[in-house]
């Protein structure tokens, strides 16, 4: 997983090299497009602004396409849901293992026969199991 501020020093490079960039590019264009253009060379450090300004939005994701972060957030939701119900599970099976290995023999042999013959449902068994301990 990507450390988050080595990310975040990453994109602050980024912007100075976008700013940088653009310093440069109104002081080249002040000196050799200032003569042949006039006041028209606006215009274009105006578009090297715009530029400037829509490059450092990308870079520190200012573009990203509305919901995508509620997506993400409901995913993380969603996993963490199947982790605790895959823990409540876990905790159930121990739960029923260790119900059984307190189990004598005989009730042992009395448990597998109700089961093997259908007369005893999930509910029931553990209902069994818990009175058994």
């Amino acid at each position: 997983m990507k450390n988050v501020h080595e990310g975040t020093f990453w994109q602050a490079i980024a912007t100075a090299i976008i700013w940088v960039m653009l310093i440069a590019g109104i002081a080249l264009g002040g000196v050799f497009l200032a003569e042949p253009l006039g006041e028209d060379v606006l215009g274009f450090f105006f578009m090297l602004l715009a530029a400037a300004v829509v490059c450092t939005g990308f870079v520190w994701d200012w573009g990203r396409i509305p919901g995508e972060g509620r997506r993400s957030r409901k995913q993380s939701e969603l996993a963490e849901e199947i982790f605790a119900s895959g823990q409540q599970e876990k905790r159930k099976r121990d739960r029923l293992g260790s119900a059984l290995r307190q189990l004598s023999e005989e009730e042992l042999i009395r448990l597998r026969d109700r089961i093997s013959s259908g007369d005893i449902g999930d509910e029931e068994l553990e209902e069994v199991l818990r009175d058994e301990i």
